[in-house]
């Protein structure tokens, strides 16, 4: 019953390496492509993560054994996933735009991008002086709700908002 699996990552790892590509690509300027994909190259699957990984996870299998390996990898999993929706979570009650959203108000910073929700880019990477961006953080909010009102928990991380220099 392993073979099934076996299928399943090959298309699997094909889909995720092609989508990281294709993101690299949508997400950067045309000068920084190569530079992108090196990184990715770099500390992607095949690069110091995925080296890593096989070293590591072959020293605790003969350490611990197959069963104790594959237990961990499960429990690692399944936090990670916990920890991704619980960060959604939090942005959805913060009522914060996902991270993939280009800023409201047409401040986002337009350049060669592809579609996809992925925020564009400048370009060129160095704005002009006439038309520079700053953040400027808002004053922290208390995340404190009391039980008589009924407006949403503010959330406690400090906003960042763009605005003209």
């Amino acid at each position: 019953y392993f073979l099934p699996i076996e299928l399943l990552h090959g298309v699997t790892f094909s889909l995720t390496r092609v989508a990281t590509v294709d993101f690299v690509q949508a997400a950067l300027p045309d000068a920084w492509l190569t530079t992108g994909q090196q990184i990715l190259l770099v500390v992607g699957p095949q690069g110091i993560g995925g080296g890593l990984g096989a070293l590591l996870g072959g020293w605790f299998m003969r350490a611990h054994g197959g069963k104790l390996t594959y237990q961990c990898a499960a429990i690692g999993a399944a936090g990670l996933l916990g920890f991704h929706a619980a960060c959604c979570l939090l942005l959805r009650i913060c009522r914060r735009p996902s991270l993939l959203q280009d800023p409201p108000d047409g401040a986002a910073l337009t350049g060669r991008g592809g579609g996809g929700g992925t925020t564009k880019l400048a370009e060129p990477l160095v704005p002009s002086e006439e038309d520079t961006w700053a953040a400027q953080p808002e004053p922290p909010h208390q995340c404190a709700a009391s039980a008589a009102t009924t407006e949403a928990p503010q959330c406690p991380l400090p906003r960042v908002q763009f605005a003209r220099k």
